[in-house]
């Protein structure tokens, strides 16, 4: 393996001391902002900070003004991202009640973003006891969709905040708590639902020693209720999603991302598959080839089924780069079911960061929600002062 004794020396200080997680978390949101900082002369008006077809800022004050209500997400074409929002209350809801307008939803979206870092750098340290790794994989997750999308998403979409609440929940001991951020996560995006049954399967075939053994069991009743609490919407509101044919989430767009488009595309949809998590998918692959014990078929089996609905969806949505980034959590997660002894993961982790570094993500939420040079603040600042 390559020597890598000066980048370690060099990062030395902010991995050390009492307060490393917080000096931490300073140093990544620095890195955001240099390579990924949000694009400042776009917030100019209250209701539309970032134009575009993707700007869901409507559909978010109207669901906040009038939540519940089917008719809102009807005058909506049912292949738009707007019409799928009957469900995704979360935001609109804490809106609703603390009087919030788009603005202040940005910057809550931008404190939950910083507060992200903090979360993996003690969730790695939990699973690994090793401040450096915590670090590497928090600089990693700067530079890839899931890590700086909380600062650049400027049109309503709230993932970041999603996966926040997923991080949350694994961190957090109280099972009330952790029950109450997975179903915000839940009724943020139907994304987290999915996400949250594979942590569930992952904690029931070997639960992490940092988490209680009941911890399968929040998961899982978070899981309960929130079906629970959508069959009682959907009778009571007559709330639904649109599924199905020119909804834009339906078997021709599985048929169409793996056998209808061009070679191109084909290419293309790889390639997204690939920038969802970059580096991180050397965890997967590790977990895959280097678990502590080996699951019986039956464990193997339940995972493998609790990952299908997931990447069925994936497959199901024109979006799979932004749907496939939802596996971060799980990912990290994965971490504790490796057998480090056989690798250095010290080492590797600074190679994940290197990946992350070198491959450019592109999430499809349009060429103006994509991060690169545009993004790097002295640009920003140049175009923000003279342009």
């Amino acid at each position: 393996m390559i020597n890598t004794n000066k980048f370690e020396q060099f990062f030395s200080w902010f991995a050390t001391g009492k307060f490393w997680a917080l000096k931490c978390t300073f140093l990544c949101f620095v890195v955001i902002m240099f390579f990924s900082c949000p694009l400042i002369k776009n917030i100019h008006t209250e209701h539309q900070l970032f134009p575009g077809f993707h700007n869901s800022w409507g559909i978010f004050e109207d669901q906040k003004n009038n939540l519940f209500d089917q008719k809102v997400f009807e005058k909506y074409d049912n292949a738009s991202h707007q019409s799928k929002q009957a469900f995704r209350f979360t935001i609109p809801l804490l809106a609703h009640i603390f009087h919030l307008r788009s603005i202040h939803v940005y910057i809550l979206q931008v404190v939950l973003g910083i507060v992200q870092f903090l979360f993996i750098g003690l969730i790695v340290y939990d699973l690994l006891k090793d401040k450096f790794i915590a670090l590497m994989l928090m600089l990693s997750y700067c530079f890839i969709y899931c890590g700086y999308m909380s600062f650049t998403q400027f049109g309503g979409v709230f993932d970041g905040i999603s996966i926040f609440f997923l991080l949350a929940a694994i961190y957090f001991r109280n099972h009330f708590i952790s029950i109450l951020l997975l179903l915000s996560a839940y009724f943020n995006d139907e994304r987290s639902v999915l996400v949250g049954l594979i942590l569930a399967v992952l904690i029931f075939i070997n639960p992490p020693n940092f988490l209680k053994n009941k911890s399968f069991y929040y998961f899982f009743f978070s899981l309960i209720f929130y079906a629970i609490i959508r069959l009682l919407l959907g009778y009571y509101f007559g709330l639904h999603t649109p599924f199905g044919a020119n909804t834009g989430f339906d078997l021709y767009v599985l048929s169409y991302n793996f056998n209808g488009m061009a070679f191109a595309g084909r290419v293309f949809l790889q390639l997204e598959i690939m920038m969802a998590l970059d580096g991180f998918w050397i965890i997967l692959i590790l977990y895959l080839f280097q678990k502590k014990q080996k699951h019986t078929l039956l464990k193997n089996l339940i995972l493998v089924f609790s990952a299908l609905p997931l990447l069925l969806v994936c497959g199901m949505v024109y979006d799979t780069q932004r749907s496939l980034a939802y596996l971060f959590p799980a990912i990290i997660l994965l971490l504790v079911y490796i057998d480090f002894e056989k690798i250095n993961f010290k080492q590797l982790s600074i190679i994940i960061l290197f990946c992350c570094f070198i491959i450019p993500s592109h999430p499809m939420l349009g060429l103006r929600n994509s991060v690169g040079p545009a993004n790097y603040l002295p640009y920003v600042l140049y175009d923000f002062f003279y342009n």
